[in-house]
């Protein structure tokens, strides 16, 4: 009976890590016209619903990059450009839609840039306050919230270091888009003039720190024994 309960610890603690590890590897294909504000109320721009997932809420759990691949291009310029964007020199000026809910978007030195979106359930309402993505491009941590749309590129800092995007509690779906408009400023729209598509490698999965490890394995162990210790004596003492 012991030697079970010590087996069935371990087998419990490898599965739920070939869980994380596996079932979270998601890919998406983010066509050029993928408007990020689409999932919002009101009236759609001349874009197209973004690609995204469904996934279950938790606390502590960040969304990773593997790899983005592909290259896009806007207001059919011949020149394309990466997920880190500037298919036109300038800056991101994009105000928010009225009662649209989800927030404009502002960068300093960048446009054309891949963009994340965290919702919840429910269909986002109000007129948020414009969100300042300046910078984000050199963060190894993002902290996202609902229906701000944060910076992704390709999911790296200049310097080449992986980066984490922190996922809102209460978050069940993810998008990826782009944050476009007429010169990059005003309201959204003008997404008809883009072309191309990235295709996107990413996970969601709990931060390392909150998931069991292999070297947690002896203590999930002595839990076990711990446990059917505490049960044989407390028979014990009712049999007494």
């Amino acid at each position: 009976m012991k030697t079970s309960h010590i087996l069935l610890g371990a087998t419990v603690a490898l599965s739920l890590l070939a869980f994380v590890d596996t079932a979270n590897a998601l890919d998406l294909t983010v066509d050029a016209r993928s408007d990020i504000f689409r999932p919002g109320a009101g009236i759609p721009t001349d874009g197209v619903f973004p690609p995204g997932v469904n996934f279950s809420p938790a606390t502590g759990q960040t969304l990773t990059l593997s790899s983005v691949t592909g290259s896009i291009t806007c207001a059919n310029g011949p020149q394309p450009n990466s997920a880190d964007g500037s298919c036109v020199s300038g800056a991101t000026n994009i105000q928010t839609i009225s009662d649209n809910g989800i927030a404009g978007v502002f960068h300093n030195s960048r446009t054309m840039f891949l963009v994340g979106l965290f919702l919840a359930d429910e269909t986002p309402t109000g007129t948020p306050v414009q969100a300042d993505l300046s910078g984000q491009e050199s963060q190894e941590t993002i902290t996202t919230s609902l229906a701000v749309p944060f910076y992704v590129g390709d999911g790296l800092t200049e310097d080449l270091k992986p980066q984490n995007f922190l996922v809102p509690d209460t978050a069940t779906r993810l998008f990826f888009g782009f944050a476009d408009a007429f010169a990059f400023s005003g309201l959204p729209g003008f997404y008809s003039d883009n072309s191309g598509e990235l295709e996107v490698d990413f996970a969601i999965q709990q931060t390392p720190n909150s998931i069991p490890t292999p070297f947690m394995l002896p203590s999930l162990v002595g839990l076990s024994v711990s446990c059917l210790r505490r049960k044989k004596r407390r028979d014990s003492e009712l049999s007494n």
